[in-house]
């Protein structure tokens, strides 16, 4: 299960509003060999999915949540910079 805060939420909804992404594309996290990807894709039947307004924002399938588990994300401040983190809920 992967969860959002309502800024992150906030954020990745005007960053795919203002690209012209269609209300029903998001980005889907895929496990790779060094670490996380992120794709634009259409959700598919079974897959979770993370949205604002009837926007889909993230999407994720059964397959890499069970490998991921349970996480957040969130905007954190890096440095001088804002950006995205997803980091693993403790048990």
């Amino acid at each position: 299960m992967i969860e959002a805060t309502r800024l992150a939420k906030k954020v990745l909804y005007q960053a795919l509003k203002d690209s012209n992404v269609g209300m029903h594309e998001g980005l889907r996290i895929k496990r790779k060999e060094k670490g996380l990807m992120l794709d634009l894709d259409i959700h598919q039947k079974g897959d979770q999915i993370v949205s604002k307004n009837e926007r889909v924002l993230l999407i994720m399938d059964p397959k890499d949540e069970a490998t991921i588990g349970k996480s957040f994300i969130y905007v954190a401040k890096v440095g001088e910079e804002l950006q995205l983190v997803l980091r693993k809920m403790n048990k």
